[in-house]
């Protein structure tokens, strides 16, 4: 679990300094969950939600892909 968390503080980093911004995010969190854990997975969503929000705006790649299956 303690490399997992650390692969989420990693991709949250590199999303956040090279300015992509990745929406795919899943979480497997089987027993005993520390606050560290619902910290984390709380900020991603909330992250990912933004760069949702920020992509809608901008009409980023996410709406243009959208837009085209439309």
């Amino acid at each position: 679990m303690d490399a997992t968390l650390e692969d989420v503080q990693k991709n949250q980093n590199s999303a956040s300094n090279s300015g992509s911004m990745p929406v795919s995010q899943t979480f497997n969190i089987n027993g005993d969950v520390s606050q560290q854990t619902v910290d984390l997975v709380t900020r991603a969503m909330r992250q990912t939600m933004q760069a949702i929000q920020q992509d809608a705006r901008m009409n980023g790649p996410i709406m243009q892909t959208i837009r085209r299956k439309m």
